[in-house]
């Protein structure tokens, strides 16, 4: 400085030096007129060789970087346990060059406004240990912890994390048993528990900001199961079928403990722990008994409606109670099954019926009676209508109402009316209605009634002749009669009073013949249906069915189809009668006829049915001319067609009968004569089939009988 040499300066002045680089300084001259060092001119006598640094190393140390992955492993409820690992550059630019120089610092600082616990703590042991200890904290609280190396040149920046001190969780409060839990609707036979709890109200942290992992469910009786029955989750709800545990069948008392694991992450220090085990224990009793009575006095209580599972359905097979009828259905009610070996016998489980007739006011009565007895019984508490809010709808037909409920003791009584309405009868299905009880404890029954609106079961009246023979022109008549005895079978009296009435109808007809089968919902023509009355007033009922078959009807059968309705309050209620259905087959004859008063000469027939009237005498000899108009005519004789003698003709087989045109030859007539005679053959479906006749087929044919002129040759013949 001022031409004078320095024994000691700061060197630089400007930007750091690199750490780990060796710098060496020698004396120069310096030589003022260019500003320049000159080596060669440098005075050794008067400066240093070589320039110390600070501290007094050749090497340059600087700060180093801070500690890497800071590290929670151990957490308690007043204290957390750190290790880190030495910074990458301990200050001479590596790892482990200066690393026994190295000290580190420790600070936590919280936020808590407990007492007898630290907010903050320092932690300086003058060593270059990699772990510490922070004690006397505060449960529940968050810490910023920093962590920062030392080393001659100063303390590095520091390395952050949080932890929070925490503890194992409380014990699970309000723990309890509830039998039966589900809705209303969906008994289980009180086989079925739910165990549930809350979360614990300290998880941890003296509050509730600390996870649950899981809780850990016992069974505590009759014997510890050696672990938990369950251990996954974090749900305060464990559902146990209680035909599952061991011993079920003779258990009357269950018992568990449940404990709760929490759990901290890796952000706060990882924590997990197991809380102290709740205790619960609770006497299943015995749920109630739900019976139905109806106005004929009859009292039913199926065992589904004592506790018995809903599952409970053919041959008593339901799951809890294996795979067949035993007395395990039985058991919660002590009564045998009817069959214990199951089968087609055991009908323990169908639903009780009420039958009702439309448009009154159908009374039964619901009881549900309390079977614990004892010192302490729990009462039923109520029989909910199937009307309740919180019912199923399917549970909930119109027109059921539950009048009046009361409860008393040991037993609640509930009187239901049912007014069916027309639609229940016309639908003719069973409306299943449902009541429940439910005791204290919350052990309930269900029964169901099968609401059945008694249904119509019309049927006429048997014997009447199925099958008649008719002619053309004279009048056919015949009376069928239908009554209503219900399918209860009641008195007529009593049916006809809750005006269970019927009405006869035209149900179809079908035209039959050889060619064909047409069915038709139009009547045959001229057929008539007469009843007494165009609505149903009436029951038993009789129509009359009339009939005069006129020309072109003949040779074909006709079958004429009635049914009988039953009526309830004037609306019509589909029946499973099978007799409803009454069908009269009416076959009119070929050949023959009743002259009518209009037509009442052989002349007129005969002129009607192309032949001469010396045919039509011929083969009624014992009439007049007069008594024509009131006799049956037979026109002539009905032909069997037949098969011709040793005919073989494989797959074509009708060709071996006779035919028209055979027929005709024979008896001396044309074919258009027989079609004229034979309106069934003439129809367009025998037309159809080239009017093929088949073996034993009837045909009408009035043969030249009376030969009205002739020529004698002279040859004598």
């Amino acid at each position: 400085k001022d031409g004078d040499p320095l024994q000691n300066f700061e060197f630089p002045s400007g930007p750091r030096l690199v750490n780990g680089n060796f710098y060496f300084f020698r004396s120069f001259t310096y030589r003022g007129s260019d500003g320049c060092f000159s080596p060669p001119l440098a005075d050794h006598g008067r400066f240093p060789v070589l320039v110390v640094t600070s501290p007094d190393r050749e090497k340059v140390i600087g700060i180093a970087s801070p500690p890497r992955n800071v590290t929670i492993t151990m957490v308690t409820s007043t204290s957390l346990e750190l290790e880190w690992v030495e910074p990458a550059d301990s200050g001479d630019g590596t790892r482990t060059g200066i690393l026994d120089q190295l000290t580190y610092n420790v600070t936590a600082t919280g936020s808590s406004d407990s007492s007898g616990c630290l907010k903050t703590v320092n932690i300086y042991d003058g060593t270059n240990k990699t772990t510490a200890l922070l004690s006397n904290l505060c449960k529940g609280t968050i810490y910023d912890i920093d962590v920062v190396a030392l080393n001659l040149m100063g303390p590095s920046e520091a390395a952050e994390e949080k932890g929070r001190p925490i503890s194992p969780p409380g014990i699970p409060y309000q723990l309890d048993i509830i039998f039966n839990p589900r809705h209303w609707w969906n008994v289980t036979g009180n086989t079925m528990a739910d165990v549930v709890w809350d979360t614990p109200l300290d998880t941890g942290d003296l509050g509730g900001g600390v996870e649950i992992e899981r809780y850990r469910v016992f069974r505590s009786l009759p014997t510890a199961s050696g672990g938990p029955v369950q251990d996954s989750d974090n749900s305060t709800v464990y559902t146990v079928d209680l035909t599952t545990v061991p011993g079920y069948s003779t258990m009357k008392t269950f018992a568990y403990n449940v404990s709760a694991v929490n759990r901290q992450g890796r952000t706060l220090g990882v924590f997990s722990a197991e809380g102290p085990q709740a205790f619960v224990q609770k006497e299943l009793g015995l749920p109630p008994k739900v019976s139905v009575t109806t106005d004929d006095g009859i009292t039913r209580s199926p065992p589904q409606a004592q506790g018995i599972s809903d599952y409970c359905k053919q041959n008593c097979t339901m799951i809890s109670c294996g795979a067949s009828c035993t007395e395990e259905i039985c058991m919660v009610v002590d009564e045998p099954c009817d069959n214990p070996g199951g089968g087609a016998g055991c009908n323990l489980c169908e639903d009780p019926v009420v039958k009702i007739f439309i448009g009154e006011r159908n009374l039964f009565q619901i009881v549900a009676e309390d079977l614990q007895g004892g010192d302490s019984p729990s009462n039923v508490i109520d029989i909910v209508p199937p009307a309740a809010a919180d019912l199923n709808p399917l549970f909930r037909p119109e027109g059921v109402v539950v009048i009046e409920s009361e409860t008393y003791p040991e037993s609640t009584i509930a009187n239901v009316s049912i007014e069916a309405t027309p639609e229940m009868g016309r639908s003719g299905e069973d409306q299943r209605v449902c009541f429940f009880a439910v005791t204290e404890q919350g052990l309930r029954s269900r029964l169901c009634v099968l609401v059945r609106v008694i249904q119509p079961f019309p049927e006429f009246i048997e014997p009447y002749t199925r099958e008649h023979q008719l002619t053309l022109g004279c009048q056919f008549s015949t009376l069928m009669t239908a009554i209503d005895y219900t399918e209860e079978r009641l008195p007529l009296e009593e049916v006809v009073a809750k005006d269970y009435l019927l009405r006869i109808s035209y149900n179809g007809s079908t035209q039959v013949s050889q060619y064909r089968r047409t069915a038709s919902g139009d009547l045959p023509a001229g057929v008539m249906i007469r009843t007494p009355f165009g609505a149903p007033v009436n029951n038993s009922l009789t129509v009359r069915l009339s009939w005069t078959p006129s020309r072109q009807q003949e040779g074909f059968s006709y079958q004429i189809c009635l049914e009988a309705e039953g009526y309830i309050k004037n609306s019509s209620v589909t029946s499973d009668s099978p007799k409803r259905w009454a069908c009269l087959m009416l076959h009119v004859a070929r050949c023959k006829f009743c002259a009518s008063q209009t037509q009442d000469t052989f002349s007129q027939l005969a002129s009607e049915w192309r032949t001469s009237w010396l045919n039509v005498w011929s083969g009624n000899h014992a009439l007049m001319e007069a008594d024509v108009a009131q006799g049956e005519v037979q026109l002539g004789p009905v032909l069997k067609v037949s098969r011709t003698e040793q005919c073989s003709l494989q797959g074509r087989e009708y060709l071996c009968n006779d035919d028209l045109s055979h027929i005709g030859k024979r008896y001396g007539v044309a074919v258009k004569d027989l079609l004229w005679w034979n309106p069934d053959i003439a129809d367009e479906a025998g037309r159809q089939v080239d009017y093929r006749l088949v073996e034993n087929q009837e045909v009408c044919v009035l043969p030249q009988t009376c030969i009205t002129d002739a020529h004698i040759y002279s040859a004598g013949y």
